[in-house]
């Protein structure tokens, strides 16, 4: 299948249609990466998780936003997927910090 038949396939459900599949597989590989155990794991989901994303954000640009709306919004979610990134990062930090990790499981090995 041809990149101009997979666009104009997406027309027909419209952009709304065509966000749901792509939002569903953004939601499952993040949920995917609570069960990763191995890098080759790891590796999958977050390749899956980078194709479902990227899926995601063509098509919110496609059309679920008025035109003079869409920077503004745009940036929004990227703030907004930032700030998520960022708490988690220091959630997970607090969660493994040193004298923790030997109590947490999946923290022991990267502490003493």
């Amino acid at each position: 299948m041809s990149w101009g038949s997979r666009g104009e396939l997406a027309d027909r459900p419209g952009a709304r249609g065509t966000a749901v599949l792509p939002a569903l597989a953004t939601g499952l590989a993040v949920a995917s990466f609570l069960v990763v155990r191995d890098f080759g794991s790891f590796l999958v989901a977050a390749c899956g998780y980078a194709s479902a994303q990227s899926g995601l954000a063509a098509a919110r640009q496609a059309g679920l936003v008025p035109t003079g709306e869409r920077t503004g919004l745009l940036a929004h979610l990227q703030s907004t997927l930032n700030a998520g990134l960022a708490v988690g990062a220091g959630l997970e930090g607090l969660r493994c910090a040193p004298g923790r990790g030997r109590r947490i499981s999946g923290c022991s090995r990267w502490t003493r």
